[in-house]
C-alpha cells in the first residue's frame, strides 16, 4: 500500500514542475488530511505530513536555484514574523543543545515542525487565480467527505478519524472526524452564495457537522465571527434573523452537551477562583469543567516557570514528550489524556490548548512571538473586511477570529496542517489586499467625482 503515497508524492512534484498550482494545493491537502479522511494512516510509511515537509524542502531548493531572492521578500511585512519565528526556533535548538536539556534526536523531532514555515515562501509564488481554483476544487472534495460523514449516522463508516461512541443511556455519539475545512466553508459558502435557499442549505450542511462533532468551542467561535462581521459591516438588522436561529440551535444542541459536563460539580466562577488561589491542582482536575481544565493546565505550567525563573523568558527548550528527560523533570498533575503515555496523560504536548507546549518550551518570549503571528493576521484580515465582497477574503479573515478563540480549545501551532493553512489564509489576504485597495480607491474617486458633479447623479 506504500505505493499510494509515493504516487501522490510524485504527482505533487510533477504538478509543481508543470505549474499546476491548484493541484499542488489539492495534493498537499490530501497528505495533511490523509486523503480527505479516506486513507488510513497505516498506508503512509512515514507521517503523512513528512511528505509535505520533503516537498517544501525540494520546492524551496529548486526555487532558490532559479531565483536567489526566493527567501528575500519585499513589500510583505508578514515575512519578518516568519523570519523571527524561524530565528527563535533555531536559537531554542542551539540553547537546548548547549545546556544539555535534550538529546539531538529528540530536539530534531520537536523542531522539525518549523519546516512548515517554508510554505510561506513557496505559497507566495503561487498566482492568486490558482488559490481561487483550489478553493473551488477543494470544496467539491470536502462536500464528498461531508456526505460520507453523515452516512456514519446510518452505519456506513468509511471515514478515518475519531468517533466517540455513546457508552450509556442519554449519551450521544460524538463524530469528531468532520472535514478539516468545515469552519472555512461555513463562511465561504454563506457569504459566497447569493441564493438564499442555497445559503441555508450550506449553513445546515456544514453547521450540522459542528453539532454532531459536539465542539462547543467551534460553535462559539463561529457565532462570534458572524457577530463581529455584521458589526464591521454595520448590518445589525441581520441580528433579527440570527437571534431566533441561535435560540433554536441552543435548544437543540444543549441536551447533546449536557452529559459531557455531568462530572463537573462546581460553577465556572468557582473553578476560576480555585485556579487563582489553588496550591494543589488535584482538586481542580477532579471537579472542573473542560474549559477550566485547560486553563488550569496552562496555569500549572506557568507556576513551574515562576518556580524556575531561569526558564521564564525562554522556556525549558525543545524537550520531547517521549524523552526520558521529560519524565525525570516534570511531575505535572494535569495533562491531556493519552493512554500511550506512561502516566496516561501528556506532560508537555496538549491537544486541548495551544499555549501549554509553547509556554513551557519557549517561555514568555516565544509565546509573545506566536501571539504576534495571530495579531498580525487579525489586523490585516479585518482591516478591509468592510469593503470586501470576496468570499475567500471574508472567510480567511473570519477564520483568524475562530482560530484565535480556539487556541484555548485545541492545538494550533504544533499542528502541521493548522500552521500550513494559517499561512495559506494570510498569503491570500495579502495578495488580494492589493486588488482590494485599488477597488477602494476607484470607489472613493467615483464617489468624490459624482459629489463634485451633481449633474451626473
Amino acid at each position: 500500500m506504500i505505493i499510494i503515497p509515493l504516487i501522490l508524492f510524485i504527482l505533487l512534484l510533477k504538478c509543481w514542475i508543470d505549474k499546476r498550482f491548484d493541484w499542488v494545493l489539492i495534493l498537499i491537502t490530501v497528505f495533511f488530511t490523509e486523503g480527505y479522511g479516506f486513507i488510513p494512516s497505516s498506508v503512509f510509511a512515514i507521517k503523512s505530513y513528512d511528505y509535505v515537509n520533503i516537498f517544501l524542502i525540494i520546492a524551496s531548493i529548486i526555487a532558490y536555484i532559479k531565483d536567489k531572492s526566493f527567501f528575500s521578500v519585499k513589500k510583505m511585512n508578514f515575512v519578518y514574523i516568519i523570519y523571527l519565528l524561524i530565528a527563535y526556533q533555531l536559537f531554542e535548538v542551539v540553547r537546548t543543545l548547549y545546556i544539555g536539556a535534550e538529546s539531538l534526536g529528540f530536539i530534531i523531532k520537536v523542531a522539525r515542525i518549523n519546516i512548515i514555515y517554508l510554505a510561506f515562501f513557496v505559497l507566495r509564488t503561487i498566482p492568486l487565480r490558482a488559490f481561487k481554483r483550489y478553493i473551488k476544487l477543494n470544496l467539491y472534495f470536502c462536500i464528498i467527505q461531508g456526505i460520507f460523514f453523515y452516512l456514519q449516522l446510518i452505519g456506513i463508516n468509511l471515514l478515518q478519524g475519531r468517533v466517540e461512541e455513546a457508552t450509556s443511556a442519554g449519551q450521544i455519539t460524538r463524530y469528531a472526524n468532520c472535514p478539516a475545512f468545515t469552519l472555512f466553508y461555513i463562511f465561504y459558502c454563506f457569504f459566497g452564495e447569493k441564493n438564499s435557499y442555497t445559503k441555508v442549505f450550506y449553513l445546515c450542511f456544514w453547521g450540522g457537522m459542528l453539532i454532531l462533532g459536539q465542539s462547543r468551542g467551534d460553535i462559539t467561535a463561529v457565532a462570534l465571527a458572524f457577530v463581529i462581521y455584521y458589526l464591521i459591516k454595520n448590518k445589525l438588522k441581520y441580528y433579527a434573523y440570527f437571534i431566533p436561529t441561535i435560540i433554536l440551535a441552543v435548544y437543540i444542541v444543549t441536551p447533546m452537551f449536557q452529559y459531557r459536563d455531568e462530572n463537573s460539580r462546581s460553577t465556572f466562577i468557582e473553578d476560576i477562583t480555585n485556579i487563582i488561589v489553588a496550591e494543589d491542582f488535584t482538586e481542580i482536575e477532579n471537579n472542573g469543567g473542560n474549559f477550566t481544565f485547560r486553563i488550569a493546565m496552562l496555569a500549572e505550567r506557568f507556576n513551574f516557570l515562576i518556580e524556575n525563573p531561569q526558564y521564564m523568558l525562554t522556556g525549558v527548550g525543545c524537550i520531547h514528550e517521549d524523552s526520558p528527560n521529560c519524565y525525570e523533570r516534570f511531575d505535572f498533575i494535569i495533562g491531556t489524556q493519552n493512554e500511550e503515555r506512561i502516566n496516561g496523560y501528556c506532560l508537555i504536548e496538549s491537544g486541548d490548548i495551544t499555549w501549554v507546549p509553547i509556554l513551557l518550551r519557549y517561555g514568555l518570549l516565544g509565546t509573545f512571538i506566536y501571539l504576534l503571528f495571530l495579531l498580525y493576521w487579525i489586523i490585516i484580515g479585518l482591516k478591509y473586511l468592510k469593503y470586501s465582497r470576496n468570499p475567500i477574503y471574508i472567510a480567511s479573515s473570519l477564520i483568524s477570529i475562530t482560530s484565535t478563540v480556539l487556541t484555548v480549545n485545541t492545538v494550533l501551532f504544533d499542528s502541521y496542517m493548522h500552521t500550513y493553512f494559517l499561512i495559506f489564509y494570510i498569503i491570500y489576504i495579502i495578495k488580494y489586499e492589493k486588488r482590494l485597495l485599488k477597488l477602494i480607491l476607484v470607489k472613493k474617486f467615483l464617489h468624490e467625482y459624482s459629489t463634485n458633479n451633481p449633474q451626473l447623479q
